[in-house]
């Protein structure tokens, strides 16, 4: 199970996803209930920015610009200690440009 945190609003149409049961109630009858916490997803659901919802499988790719990863709980992974982000590139410079000498004839 992948979880997520919604970073605006975000829709799924389908799938397996695990909710709270506060997050299923108002949800109830775009949801069929799989097991304890478990819903197959059968109409379009909403989840508002903030959301965490876990989902089977990979997170589709129209909503990877959409979530964030977070664990079971809800909590940022954490980055990984060795990360270094890397250097930006360096400019090389341009050709050199005559300069300008009046007014053509």
């Amino acid at each position: 199970m992948n979880y997520f945190r919604a970073n605006q609003t975000v829709e799924i149409g389908e799938g397996t996803i695990a909710l709270t049961d506060a997050q299923a109630g108002p949800r109830r009858r775009k949801l069929m209930k799989v097991k304890d916490g478990v819903y197959q997803v059968r109409e379009l659901v909403q989840f508002k920015a903030g959301e965490v919802v876990g989902i089977v499988g990979d997170v589709p790719k129209h909503l990877v610009h959409k979530v964030d990863p977070v664990d079971a709980d809800g909590n940022s992974p954490e980055p990984e200690e060795d990360f270094e982000p890397a250097p930006a590139p360096k400019k090389k410079p341009g050709p050199k440009r005559k300069p300008r000498t009046g007014d053509a004839e």
